[in-house]
């Protein structure tokens, strides 16, 4: 996964860019992760689904921003 995140541009035509990662299996809901995510600056999205409720709910501050999903009916 870092040698995805690696690839990430850090700016496109001069603008700053920023990333989330939203990702939908609990093997992800590690402090390696966590520590992963805020290495490269990556916001991880905080993504709630009462049609999928086993994707992990992490609220982890790794990024300059927060992302939340919230897809409930």
């Amino acid at each position: 996964f870092e040698g995805f995140l690696k690839l990430l541009p850090k700016e496109l035509d001069g603008v700053r860019l920023r990333h989330a990662l939203e990702v939908r299996n609990p093997t992800f809901d590690t402090p390696a992760f966590f520590d992963l995510a805020a290495r490269y600056g990556a916001a991880i999205v905080y993504a709630e689904d009462d049609e999928a409720p086993e994707w992990p709910r992490i609220d982890q501050p790794t990024g300059d921003f927060r992302y939340a999903r919230l897809m409930s009916s």
